[in-house]
Parts: structure tokens; C-alpha cells; sequence
């Protein structure tokens, strides 16, 4: 009878162990917010742990993959200037205020909201900064390689320019 409680000991503890590891390991690889484009909620701001911007990792990589990613580096340069230019029209209509979020500036200011280049980065992240009416923002985003003399790693676009770190 004791070695059966042993027995059932051992398997509710190996089954905690198993829960916890999926369940650990799947919030982990789902911090994606609902918001999949943009947010101004500084609480889902996402991480860059899983960019790869280790020179050691990049030195793996052949010529095709490499030109890959500096096409989506370039990319999300190009994005960031698209998101500028739509902030700076929109801030002119508005007493000098950039918006709460990004989605009021579609369609008047830009077609359409720009998103990531899968794989790698981050979603870019929305930030008006101070309180209402907003004179600052940041726009946050992640560059594999670097690019257009912007180094890998996590940057911030603001109104002074596309690579703050």
C-alpha cells in the first residue's frame, strides 16, 4: 500500500513537472500581443530576446540568407520613414499633437499600417510620449544586420530621427 502512494507520488510530481515546463515554455514563445502591428500600451512593448544580432550567429550565414536579411532591414528602415512622414502630417493637422495610435493615421496620412518582415525583429511598437496632447513619440523596432548605416540590434525612431538606441 505505501510503495502504491510512492508510486502515485513520483507520477504527480513527474506530471506537475511536464505541466509546468509546456506551460512555461508556451507563454514564453506567445508574449505576441493582440494588437499584432502597433500598440500604445507601454505594457505590451515586446523584447528583442529572440533577434538574432550575435555576430557569432551572423557569421554563419550564407550570402543568400545575409542579402534576406538586409532586404528586411531595409525594409523596416523604409517603414519607419513612411511611419515619420505620416506622424509629421499628421502633427502639422493637429496643433503641433501626434496621435494616441497609429491606426488614426490610416487612411488620411498613409494607406495602410506597415508591418515586420518575418522572420527576425520585433513588432514595431507606438509610443506617444508625455501626456495628451502628445509632442513625442517613439516608434520601436529591431534590425538584424543593420543597415543604411544603422547597426543590428533594438532602436527607436523618434522626431529626431530613425536610429536612437
Amino acid at each position: 500500500m505505501k510503495r502504491n502512494y510512492i508510486l502515485l507520488f513520483i507520477a504527480l510530481v513527474i506530471t506537475l513537472g511536464i505541466f509546468s515546463y509546456v506551460f512555461l515554455s508556451g507563454q514564453k514563445s506567445s508574449t505576441k500581443n493582440d494588437n499584432t502591428l502597433l500598440t500604445t500600451d507601454d505594457s505590451n512593448i515586446n523584447t528583442a530576446e529572440n533577434v538574432p544580432v550575435d555576430p557569432l550567429v551572423n557569421a554563419n550565414l550564407s550570402q543568400a540568407e545575409r542579402q534576406q536579411i538586409e532586404v528586411r532591414d531595409s525594409k523596416r528602415l523604409s517603414d519607419m520613414r513612411k511611419l515619420q512622414a505620416a506622424l509629421e502630417k499628421y502633427k502639422a493637422d493637429n496643433s503641433g499633437a501626434y496621435p494616441t495610435q497609429l491606426i488614426d493615421l490610416v487612411p488620411k496620412y498613409i494607406s495602410g499600417l506597415p508591418g515586420n518582415p518575418a522572420p527576425g525583429g520585433i513588432t514595431y511598437t507606438y509610443t506617444p510620449i508625455g501626456t495628451s496632447p502628445y509632442t513625442f513619440y517613439d516608434l520601436s523596432y529591431v534590425l538584424e544586420l543593420g543597415a543604411e548605416g544603422v547597426g543590428p540590434g533594438q532602436h527607436s525612431a523618434t522626431p529626431e530621427g530613425v536610429a536612437a538606441p
